[in-house]
Parts: C-alpha cells; structure tokens; sequence
C-alpha cells in the first residue's frame, strides 16, 4: 500500500525488512548532487518492507560491489541532462562485468528517448520511470501483494 501523504507515511512504524523482498540499490551517478529524489522512493521502499541502500553519486565499483554482494535491483535516478553520460558508464560497467539485475531508470535528466540509447550500454532487463518514486511504485506493484 503507497501512502498519499508523506505525514501519513511517516506516521506507519517502519516494518522489518521482508526476507523474500529483493535488496533495492537506489543510485545517482557521479556528478548528480541530488538527495531528495534518492531519500523519497528509499521511504517508500523500505515502509513496503523492501531493504534500501542509497548510493548518493556512485562510482562504478562502489555500484558493482553492492550488486555482487545482494543481487539487487537497482533503480538509477539522474535530475541533470549532463549525468547521462555517467549513467551509460555505469551501465556499461554492469555489462563488462556480466551483471544482468533489473535497472529501473528515471528522472527528469533521462528522456524517454534515452531509454533506447541506454539499452544499448547495457543488456539487461531495463524499465524506463518518470522519476525514482515512479520506479519505486512499479517494483512495490511487482512484489507486494495487492
């Protein structure tokens, strides 16, 4: 259940983390300096019972330590049109290294036309958001029952 207020979501107890519930790395790449739309969907997530770590500006063998330690899904969140660059080395870097988890992408700095130049970097399951809330809606909808 997603809350319509963020004062009605921070009256809910935060739940233990669901032990069928994937780990979700939710990342910005390096050179987007932005908190906020790391921290919502990271509430969002974790009061679904999903565990979160937030990678504030990644470096990509910060990013590939974390995937293979928990097999995560990661959701990328890139506020600046300048930062698609670094996205597509991360991606790239995922690719290298045979990482295939399922990469949610959003943000305003991330056209939908991206989406196409993206997969290009990378050829694992990519899903294309609005923003990081909307990639933490679709992977709450995939995993917590109605």
């Amino acid at each position: 259940m997603l809350y319509e207020t963020l004062e009605e979501l921070e009256s809910q107890p935060l739940p233990e983390p669901t032990p069928s519930f994937p780990t979700v790395l939710i990342a910005s790449p390096q050179g987007d300096s932005h908190l906020l739309s790391l921290i919502t969907p990271e509430i969002l997530l974790k009061h679904q019972g999903f565990p979160v770590i937030r990678l504030p500006q990644v470096a990509p063998d910060v990013l590939l330590s974390h995937t293979t330690t928990h097999n995560p899904i990661l959701i990328l969140t890139c506020l600046l049109d300048s930062c698609v660059p670094a996205i597509q080395h991360l991606l790239y870097e995922l690719e290298k290294k045979a990482v295939t988890i399922p990469v949610y992408i959003g943000g305003i700095g991330l056209k939908r036309h991206n989406q196409q130049e993206l997969q290009y970097y990378y050829s694992g399951p990519l899903f294309y958001c609005k923003n990081a809330v909307d990639c933490a809606k679709c992977i709450s909808q995939e995993y917590v029952p109605a």
